[in-house]
């Protein structure tokens, strides 16, 4: 009998009213999905790592759907696929899970728990590129086999990280054979390398780019970028999800093009970029673009290295987000730790105001002041600190 590693739930349209259940096995075997009625097969020959089969493409369901998901006739799964709220979307952000197997699993729970529309990973998810055992405890992690009379589904979508193509082989090819990029047709006009995509979820535009791949100005991701801006979805919210992000204030830092970027994303009215890569929590305001560095999935934890101007919320501690997007546009958001620890919180309508550059002298935390310099912005793993007024 097959090995299920994992069954994911992607978008196979922009618009996002369309699905597809991706199912990854380590052996060959057959594989039946019973969904509202359809039954669909396929067969699976495992020669490489990540083989995987997609069942689909299948309408949004207007109420929640079970997919009754079958290999080689035995282990039945049940998976349930939720509809959207109406009103509000629900959108979870975190990343950088690799080689932390335990923080994810109980970070994962809590996505899980909070009951997201859509789930951003800003990259990072396995050590290397193909590492077929790092990529079954991700999505174990993520979606554990059932305790319950089934298991709840999210659409995911992925920045894709530096890890995922480190080392030998192919592993971008792999890992979009597991986890599917819907067709865009933005992206194939500007030739964009071929993880870049975009998808509409209810009122939020989330758009995927490579930052392994050039994003300067003259690049075919800063050509598709302004393009896809441009053209006017009827989307509140818009989502940059990138793995190195603009800005930064941990160890690495932000990616070269960051300025670059940050100016278009000024420009063309991006709302937040999600980002990873310094494995903390961070939130920066800067000229009404908020920038989320979200990349405490579980690896290890990187400390604050610089204080860059409007950083507002800082946090060297694993931790997920979730944004609360109203049909109307208003945003609400909380950043919450391993332990549920409320780390950040923060709400607007429109673009929100930047904060005064604040000198990288004084933090605050729940210790008292201390001095940046002195402790590199960290005071143990589970302690925010707030920029003070000048």
């Amino acid at each position: 009998m097959s090995i299920v590693l994992g069954v994911v739930l992607t978008f196979t349209s922009t618009d996002g009213r369309s699905l597809a259940l991706d199912v990854t096995l380590a052996s060959n075997a057959t594989v039946s999905v019973e969904l509202e009625g359809r039954k669909l097969e396929g067969t699976l020959l495992a020669s490489d790592p990540f083989t995987a089969i997609s069942f689909g493409p299948f309408g949004l369901p207007t109420a929640n759907a079970l997919a009754t998901i079958r290999v080689a006739g035995e282990s039945p799964i049940v998976a349930e696929i939720p509809a959207r709220r109406i009103g509000r979307t629900r959108v979870a952000i975190y990343g950088d899970s690799r080689d932390g197997d335990a923080p994810h699993r109980i970070l994962s729970q809590a996505i899980r728990e909070a009951e997201p529309d859509v789930l951003i990973h800003t990259g990072d998810l396995i050590r290397t590129a193909n590492d077929e055992q790092g990529f079954a405890e991700f999505l174990a992690a993520l979606w554990p086999q059932p305790t319950e009379e089934h298991k709840r589904l999210v659409p995911l979508v992925i920045a894709l990280g530096n890890h995922e193509v480190l080392g030998p082989g192919n592993g971008l090819d792999t890992l979009l054979a597991s986890v599917p990029v819907p067709p865009d047709r933005f992206a194939r006009a500007n030739a964009t390398p071929p993880a870049v995509f975009h998808v509409n979820v209810g009122p939020v535009r989330i758009i995927s780019i490579d930052s392994n791949s050039p994003m300067a100005a003259g690049s075919r991701q800063y050509e598709y970028l302004g393009q896809l801006l441009g053209a006017q979805q009827g989307q509140k919210l818009t989502i940059v999800a990138m793995h190195h992000g603009p800005l930064s204030s941990g160890v690495h830092g932000g990616h070269p093009d960051g300025a670059q970027l940050m100016e278009l994303f000024q420009r063309k009215g991006v709302d937040i970029v999600a980002a990873g890569h310094d494995h903390l929590y961070e939130r920066i305001v800067s000229d009404r673009v908020t920038v989320l560095v979200s990349g405490g999935g579980g690896a290890p934890l990187y400390w604050r290295t610089t204080n860059v101007p409007g950083s507002i919320a800082f946090a060297p501690t694993h931790h997920y987000v979730l944004l609360d997007v109203d049909d109307d546009g208003g945003v609400r958001l909380e950043a919450r730790s391993l332990e549920g620890v409320l780390l950040d919180r923060a709400k607007w309508r429109g673009a929100p105001e930047s904060p005064p550059n604040v000198p990288p002298r004084p933090w605050a935390s729940a210790l008292g002041l201390v001095t940046g310099l002195a402790m590199m912005g960290y005071v143990g793993k589970r302690i925010l600190f707030r920029s003070l007024p000048k």
